[in-house]
């Protein structure tokens, strides 16, 4: 627990560090309601996934263990059972992998919600101004429906993983037993039978917490690979103090005779590109601020250069 929530607290303040020094790409590609999603879900799936770590490393030990005690109560024929239990692991692994492609194809739809949401509540006024209520409650009904509809299948991916784990001991046992008592009818004693349901019973356990560790890990995977793809943005050229500085000057921020400029991003064509770079087009957008037309806020955006 402790590794997850220190792991959560670091990546907390590396994010919102790295909000901060963003570019137009990245405030573009990365609006306010993301990051706010990328810190609360994301990262608490990265917490979570600190008491799965332990877990895979402990299970291969425990399981090497009662193979050798399941071998030595009723010799090879436990090998039928254990033979059982490896078959169904790689269909476990299989609908691990497809948990993860339905945990990524979800989460593109639960951040589409989360900036619709975010738009609206920012534009609220003039929504209610021009009556657009229908048409943003009908975009709003549309993408959770497609969110709700991912989050089912992977929520019936994950019940039959774990269905299939807690199976596991009926099945192998009976088939180890199966076969004993057709190759040794009345041979095996009650104490060897007994001990070997125990360590049918312990592996078993032992299978049981593999798909819960690994639904966590393959969720904790997608937000790992989020994050770092928000790390890896552009940032905006800092520029720091100037030794000409005025410090008896009453403004803070003082911009003359400044030209700023809005570049237009196409951001359909940038995700397509592996390298994730925008397409410019020649078309330049350019304002000019008068005195008495434009606030406060507008000015400092455009002199940090995130104008949006």
């Amino acid at each position: 627990m402790m590794v997850g929530a220190k792991t959560k607290s670091v990546l907390i303040r590396t994010i919102l560090k790295k909000s901060f020094v963003l570019n137009q790409l990245a405030r573009h590609k990365y609006p306010e309601g993301k990051i706010n999603a990328l810190i609360t879900t994301d990262l608490n799936r990265i917490d979570f996934a600190g008491i799965a770590i332990p877990i895979i490393v402990s299970t291969p030990f425990s399981v090497v263990i009662a193979i050798a005690l399941l071998i030595h109560s009723i010799g090879v024929y436990a090998l039928i059972g254990i033979a059982l239990f490896f078959v169904c692991s790689v269909t476990l692994g299989t609908m691990m992998k497809s948990m993860i492609k339905l945990r990524m194809k979800a989460q593109e739809y639960t951040d589409s919600r989360v900036t619709l949401v975010k738009e609206i509540l920012k534009n609220f006024k003039m929504i209610k101004y021009y009556s657009w209520e229908a048409p943003y409650l009908a975009k709003m009904n549309k993408i959770r429906e497609q969110e709700s509809r991912k989050i089912l299948q992977l929520q019936t991916v994950r019940n039959l993983l774990f269905s299939l784990a807690n199976s596991l001991p009926t099945l192998t046992s009976m088939t180890a037993f199966c076969v004993l008592f057709a190759v040794r009818r009345g041979k095996a004693t009650p104490g060897s039978i007994f001990a070997s349901l125990s360590w049918f019973s312990a592996l078993a356990n032992a299978f049981i917490m593999i798909p819960i560790a690994a639904a966590m890990s393959a969720d904790a995977s997608v937000a790992l690979g989020r994050a770092a793809e928000f790390l890896s943005q552009g940032e905006i050229d800092q520029v720091g103090p100037s030794d000409d500085t005025d410090q008896e000057s009453k403004f803070a921020v003082k911009v003359e005779n400044a030209t700023f400029q809005w570049p237009e991003f196409d951001l359909e064509d940038a995700h397509e590109d592996k390298k994730k770079k925008t397409k410019k087009k020649s078309s330049k957008l350019f304002g000019k601020l008068e005195r008495k037309k434009s606030s406060k806020s507008s000015h400092v955006s455009d002199v940090v250069n995130q104008a949006q």
